[in-house]
């Protein structure tokens, strides 16, 4: 309901936590203010991070990597021990809208420019997987698309689906 600031002061946690926490804006507001759907997401059975979905359309950026916990390097990556194709794709609510597709397989997503750690973790953890990468079609998606394409001999095989512009978004490829 956007008060959960208020809420987590009312148990008496510290209101210099809470901004460290990532949960405040710039203003020292909610990050996530009301009518927005809220994902937790695990690793290891611990609550790793928070996404949320604005069907309003008013939220454009996601919570910070700098907040995550449990060593988590893509978005995600506790969908690994589901059997079946890999998708990765750019930014968290991609990720959000494959899962909702039906993708029953691990996603994982980049959450902003892909980084030399998350390159080398998809190297290790992927080894001798499927791998669909499902990036925008624009100078990042190439880049994503490049550095993939550079692992591909660790992957049982790789699939890089290039959006259409006239698509850009991943939503609108899902539903053709």
């Amino acid at each position: 309901d956007g008060g959960l600031v208020e809420y987590l002061e009312s148990f008496g946690i510290d209101r210099a936590v809470i901004n460290e926490s990532g949960l405040t804006n710039r203003k020292g507001g909610d990050f996530f203010p009301a009518k927005l759907f809220i994902y937790p997401h695990y690793v290891g059975g611990n609550v790793s991070r928070f996404t949320q979905k604005d069907p309003l359309g008013r939220v454009q950026f996601q919570l910070a990597k700098k907040y995550y916990l449990n060593n988590t390097v893509f978005y995600g990556q506790q969908t690994l021990t589901r059997v079946g194709s890999v998708v990765v794709v750019e930014g968290e609510n991609d990720w959000i809208s494959v899962l909702e597709g039906g993708h029953e397989g691990p996603v994982l997503c980049c959450n902003g420019s892909i980084s030399k750690e998350q390159l080398d973790w998809a190297s290790t953890h992927l080894k001798d997987r499927d791998v669909i990468t499902i990036f925008d079609p624009d100078k990042a998606g190439d880049v994503y698309r490049e550095k993939f394409d550079k692992l591909k001999s660790r992957f049982s095989s790789l699939r890089q689906v290039k959006l259409k512009a006239e698509l850009g978004d991943i939503d609108k490829y899902l539903k053709q």
